[in-house]
């Protein structure tokens, strides 16, 4: 089955719509809030299933872009919606892992929803960018300059517990790279950064960063999945890059 299908499926057999359901669910226009701005890896898997659902179900879907906390301000704007199946929350990896990184979380990701459905898996995981102007070629290349310079590189995110920053962490811890994490509160914020050079390196979305490396402005070192990715066969895995124990797989679900 479609993940369109599946989706579709879950909206109407999910416990916590069964007010919906009895008036005929859906009635009138759905929200999707996307805890990221236009144009993000979660905007446009929003916005894509949302054109299709939209024409599947027979009402319009909006999407509203909530970006900001790491997702917690749109997770928190659903939490308090009526819980009637027609405020729903996309959300991905970080929704979990907020709740154990900030002292204070305004919702309860296991209390205050009610899961859909599993939309998708990064099994690719992310990839690892830095600007075509630092003459690196591998991710042994920017552990090595990041040792050459300590303090003095810069590596961006967009905004604290998404999984760009987890991931540098890791890489960090793993390789005793040394750069300073500058969180930002868009991606499209960290993509203007990183093509200008404010900062060395970043894990992005292939969606993103793929258009970008074909015009030649970043340069892809390598991929966090087990496997290479489909779109840049050419480019190694971080397994194959020397860190056998480095992967992260990024997911995608709706909630209610």
């Amino acid at each position: 089955m479609s993940v369109l299908n599946r989706v579709v499926a879950a909206l109407s057999l999910a416990s916590g719509m069964c007010v919906a359901m009895a008036q005929g669910y859906p009635t009138k226009t759905i929200k999707f809030v996307a805890p990221a701005s236009p144009g993000s890896g979660i905007d446009t898997f929003s916005r894509t299933l949302g054109r299709e659902l939209s024409m599947r179900l027979g009402q319009p879907i909006v999407i509203e872009n909530m970006p900001g906390a790491g997702g917690s301000i749109a997770s928190v704007n659903v939490a308090r919606a009526a819980p009637d199946g027609y405020t729903l929350l996309l959300q991905i990896s970080s929704f979990v892992i907020n709740p154990s990184l900030y002292k204070k979380v305004a919702y309860d990701p296991v209390k205050d929803f009610q899961p859909v459905i599993l939309a998708a898996r990064g099994g690719h995981g992310m990839l690892v960018i830095s600007p075509n102007m630092q003459g690196v070629s591998t991710v042994k290349d920017l552990v090595a300059l990041s040792k050459a310079k300590p303090g003095r590189l810069n590596y961006a995110s967009p905004g604290f517990g998404t999984p760009p920053h987890l991931q540098m962490e890791i890489l960090k811890r793993m390789s005793g790279a040394d750069f300073t994490h500058v969180p930002f509160k868009t991606p499209g914020e960290t993509v203007n950064a990183i093509l200008s050079g404010d900062v060395t390196t970043i894990f992005m979305a292939a969606n993103v960063a793929i258009p970008q490396a074909k015009k030649g402005m970043l340069k892809i070192l390598a991929s966090t999945g087990r496997q290479r990715w489909v779109d840049t066969p050419e480019v190694p895995t971080m397994i194959e890059s020397g860190f056998p124990d480095f992967t992260f797989d990024v997911w995608y679900g709706w909630l209610a």
